[in-house]
């Protein structure tokens, strides 16, 4: 799977993460496969933000150490539309990361629509 998500076209590569994380629904924590760190930097620098959220939702899966802070900071972007930001706290919540209650504690000031 991640050598067919490092090669292939956007639109691929966020059908198959959609499918992914579908399948994976409902799972916190998964083993980090071997290769997730260089195919995670190529799914960041994708030109759709879709898949750019999917990879990012699927590195806090893997758990990887920088995809709290990066959902974190996609939250706290108040340049981002709502749904993406909506999206990104949904994701830590389900995670049930440490770092939600304060998150959620900064966000009664957000004056988000």
């Amino acid at each position: 799977l991640l050598q067919t998500l490092a090669s292939a076209p956007s639109a691929a590569r966020r059908d198959l993460l959609q499918g992914t994380l579908e399948g994976l629904s409902g799972r916190r924590r998964l083993a980090q496969p071997d290769d997730w760190a260089r195919v995670f930097s190529l799914l960041q620098e994708d030109p759709q933000d879709e898949v750019r959220e999917a990879a990012l939702e699927l590195a806090l899966l893997f758990d990887d150490p920088t995809a709290p802070q990066r959902l974190q900071a996609r939250v706290k972007d108040g340049d981002l539309p709502v749904a993406a930001r909506e999206r990104a706290l949904r994701s830590l919540i389900a995670h049930k990361s440490v770092e939600v209650a304060d998150l959620l504690i900064e966000l009664l000031d957000d004056a988000a629509q």
